[in-house]
């Protein structure tokens, strides 16, 4: 946060032109005689300016694209300049990482009349908000969690992925399935390449099977529920454990965005 020093003292600090705080400094040199005939001090208005930014959700300092490492789910971030970093508050090992503000390129899904789509398009949307969580952790840190708190990532991405073989298989075609408190902590033969793939297998046929259904199919448990049902069920779902893996990430390295 720039701060303007020396306004308002005897020998006041010069920010050189053209920067943020040089700015700063000749918009309140501008308004000082109006500040003071109404008994403000111009200091208290730029901290003022800066927190009512921050509570209504813009940066106190402008925010510029800087070109991210090129991985399977995310090519370009947006960083802030003069954040820093955070240090480390999960394993020990744990390396001091930029904030990630927002993907640039991660849109939410567009307005569609075809209401299967967009109820598909969400889902997808939100199985990528997971998976953006686990992308590039080594198994180590994929199964971190606090302290008995909250979900390892890996342990996640497996329990979704069961999920939605539970809602699809067993619910809406009727094959035998189970639920075990094992799949929110994987063993060790699960990695996380191996996680990240049944769950993506597992979209593809739960969105193969919803493309080939009607939305108004009835589940074989006949208490009125449908395959839209069961949809809006996997969003909600998905949308519940994305949160778990945002807060479980911010933990483990400080990583933040969508």
């Amino acid at each position: 946060m720039e701060e303007l020093v020396g306004l308002g003292e005897s020998e006041p600090f010069v920010q050189p032109a053209g920067t943020l705080a040089g700015m700063h400094r000749q918009v309140a040199e501008a308004a000082r005689p109006r500040f003071r005939d109404h008994g403000v001090n111009e200091r208290s208005v730029v901290r003022h300016t800066q927190r009512s930014r921050a509570s209504a959700g813009e940066s106190p300092t402008p925010a510029r694209r800087t070109p991210a490492a090129a991985s399977s789910l995310c090519t370009q971030r947006l960083w802030h300049p003069g954040v820093g970093v955070r240090r480390e508050r999960g394993p020990a090992t744990r390396r001091t990482v930029p904030v990630m503000v927002a993907d640039l390129e991660v849109a939410l899904p567009a307005g569609n009349a075809d209401e299967r789509e967009l109820l598909l398009s969400w889902l997808a949307w939100l199985r990528g908000a997971v998976l953006r969580k686990i992308d590039g952790l080594s198994d180590a840190d994929a199964r971190w969690k606090p302290d008995g708190a909250l979900i390892s990532l890996i342990g996640i991405v497996n329990h979704l992925t069961n999920v939605e073989w539970r809602w699809i298989d067993g619910a809406m075609l009727g094959e035998a399935t189970s639920r075990e408190a094992a799949e929110f902590r994987p063993g060790p033969d699960v990695s996380v390449t191996s996680a990240v793939s049944a769950y993506r297998a597992r979209a593809a046929t739960t969105d193969a099977y919803a493309r080939g259904t009607p939305l108004s199919q009835p589940t074989r448990d006949h208490d009125g529920t449908d395959l839209r049902w069961v949809l809006l069920h996997l969003i909600n779902e998905t949308a519940r454990h994305a949160g778990h893996a945002d807060s479980t990430r911010e933990l483990l390295d400080g990583v933040t965005g969508e």
